[in-house]
């Protein structure tokens, strides 16, 4: 523990109970639709007196907000309906940063049901949290919606949003798994203490899905990274769990493919890109010859989307390099 964290850990500060601690639910939609309804249903049931739920619309028709306030309204009362036409995941949540009155934001996406005592367990974390806290994550567990492709394996998965890191609360933010990688809390389940994030500059509006950029992400990734960098902590909830809808076309080898091209030009960014893509193609190719003489076209499958992965890296890092990195 450093001496910001330590001066942090011993700060007097009041000790909420639960019963009063009051959380505010976000969620973005660009349509607004039966999946943005299921999800306000599934945690209405579980707001209490003083909690806020707040849903930003961010696609292009002007009337949509109010028809998309009307009909979560008569589900939850209390809900609030904001507006940022044509924008990204990372400028939406910043707007209900921006617009909670309460300390702490549990963030849910569109296409996610919340499973009961989820919000509960949230608070229960923020009701007892030291001040060096700044973000609680939980599981997001896959409804298939029609089956698991055979192609599609765990470490894949992380591509859907898919996080189940054990029955076990621990501090993330940490390099953890084998191999090592480090490990955050995916922005479909957290809770966010608003004052750091606010103090920390919010979500980077550059990073994360946009309409220009819809398979881009790492917007979560990169704030949790400037909050541990300030002495903050990522900590993993189990009991926080969330059930997330994986649709159909999301379950195809060309959604893989353009998906994991843009995750390596968000990582090109980092030390060691190049070697790193370069280690990923040979890997994939050794991969794709086992594929090959085992007759199994999965194994080859998972091979080509490590390729297309370990050469967009390789560019990527190339561009980078020589100062001729895409805008």
């Amino acid at each position: 523990m450093d001496a910001r964290e330590r001066d942090v850990a011993a700060a007097p500060q009041a000790e909420p109970t639960e019963g009063d601690l009051q959380l505010c639910v976000g969620m973005a939609t660009r349509s607004g639709g039966d999946e943005a309804r299921l999800a306000v249903e599934s945690v209405a049931c579980q707001l209490a007196a003083g909690d806020e739920l707040l849903i930003v619309y961010t696609g292009e028709d002007a009337s949509a907000p109010q028809r998309l306030e009307e009909t979560m309204a008569a589900i939850a009362p209390s809900v609030q309906v904001l507006a940022k036409y044509r924008s990204g995941i990372s400028e939406a949540r910043n707007v209900i940063l921006a617009a909670a009155r309460s300390p702490f934001v549990c963030f849910l996406d569109d296409d996610e049901t919340a499973h009961d005592g989820w919000l509960e367990a949230h608070r229960r974390v923020w009701a007892s949290a030291p001040q060096r806290l700044a973000v609680v994550g939980g599981p997001m567990l896959p409804d298939w919606n029609g089956g698991r492709p055979p192609w599609l394996r765990d470490h894949l998965t992380g591509v859907l949003s898919v996080l189940d890191l054990g029955d076990e609360p621990f501090v993330l933010g940490r390099m953890l798994g084998n191999p090592p990688q480090l490990r955050f809390a995916w922005g479909g389940n957290m809770s966010m203490r608003k004052s750091a994030i606010v103090e920390a500059g919010g979500f980077d509006p550059d990073r994360g899905a946009r309409p220009e950029e819809p398979y881009a992400r790492g917007e979560e990734e990169e704030l949790q990274e400037r909050l541990v960098a300030r002495g903050l902590e990522v900590w993993y909830e189990p009991s926080a769990r969330v059930r997330h809808h994986i649709r159909q076309e999301r379950l195809s080898l060309d959604y893989f493919r353009r998906a994991m091209r843009m995750h390596a030009l968000e990582d090109s960014r980092k030390p060691h890109a190049l070697r790193r893509g370069q280690v990923r193609v040979l890997r994939s190719g050794a991969r794709f010859l086992v594929g090959v003489v085992r007759l199994d076209s999965s194994e080859r499958d998972v091979a080509r989307l490590g390729m297309s992965y370990g050469f967009a890296l390789v560019g990527g890092a190339l561009r980078a390099h020589t100062g001729r990195r895409r805008p």
